[in-house]
């Protein structure tokens, strides 16, 4: 199995490249010339696994490690360093903190969600037998909004699991992700082309961006300014688009294979594995 690591973009790299006047080119940059800490040369590693694993951050300081096969959950600080561990998933699958501060997750294996508090205790289980086929999730304040392209539906819920509404999506679309933006819009990126379309909390949609030089999303981050990140892992790039939906700048790394990038409070987290 492919080595994977997690890195870190720093917040001064990405303020650098946002302001490096370099909006609509094809260019990229290579992670190996100066975003990722560690010299000019190679990337730092946060942590390195051999295991198939996910992550999400919280927008603080906390990144959550997921094992989908395995239901570990781990909890780590920005430097990589183990905080705790969370159990009782089996196949968890995206995760965020609400503002009740507790953690969210997505268990597809058994089809709900789990609750956690922020020592990885286990108060509670919701939304048993609503989800469907609910395969990604992003976590907002006081609501949940699941994404079931299956089912062609966004599906909301309040933090006790009550199921609030139905956003329909358009027709013949498969979209792989869903993200929060600074406002409250929810962003859901298009599997292929990499479009994204931006929709109000009520489901309606406002305008679409993208795909800039992408061939397929794999997955979408939006920070706290509205920019927004999407991997492309066939290109083996991470595209960069500014809060008006425009193409900034395409990063990317001979032999890494990016495969999330997620944005906080402390900067672009990547993890990427070894490229075949």
């Amino acid at each position: 199995m492919r080595r994977r690591q997690f890195v870190q973009l720093s917040l001064a790299t990405l303020a650098a490249l946002w302001g490096s006047g370099c909006g609509g080119t094809s260019e990229t940059t290579s992670f190996s010339n100066g975003p990722f800490p560690g010299g000019s040369t190679g990337t730092s590693p946060r942590f390195q696994s051999s295991e198939d694993f996910l992550f999400e951050t919280d927008g603080s300081n906390r990144i959550f490690q997921m094992d989908p096969y395995g239901g570990r959950i781990v909890a780590r600080d920005a430097s990589g360093q183990e905080l705790f561990q969370a159990s009782g998933t089996t196949n968890p699958f995206s995760l965020g903190v609400a503002g009740d501060s507790r953690i969210y997750v997505l268990d597809r294996g058994q089809g709900d969600i789990a609750v956690f508090d922020l020592r990885g205790r286990l108060e509670r289980r919701i939304g048993s037998g609503q989800l469907g086929g609910a395969f990604q999730m992003a976590v907002g304040a006081q609501e949940l909004y699941l994404l079931s392209a299956t089912d062609g539906v966004v599906l909301v819920l309040d933090l006790s699991g009550i199921l609030l509404r139905r956003m329909p999506l358009p027709e013949r679309i498969f979209f792989r992700d869903i993200a929060l933006g600074p406002s409250g819009e929810l962003h859901l990126l298009q599997a292929s082309p990499p479009i994204v379309q931006v929709l109000t909390p009520q489901g309606l949609t406002v305008r679409s961006y993208g795909p800039g030089p992408g061939i397929s999303g794999r997955s979408l981050s939006v920070d706290a300014q509205g920019r927004s990140f999407i991997v492309d892992a066939i290109a083996g790039t991470i595209n960069l688009f500014d809060s008006a939906g425009n193409f900034s700048e395409s990063l990317s790394q001979p032999g890494l294979q990016p495969l999330q990038a997620l944005a906080n409070a402390n900067g672009l987290f990547v993890l990427v594995q070894e490229a075949i």
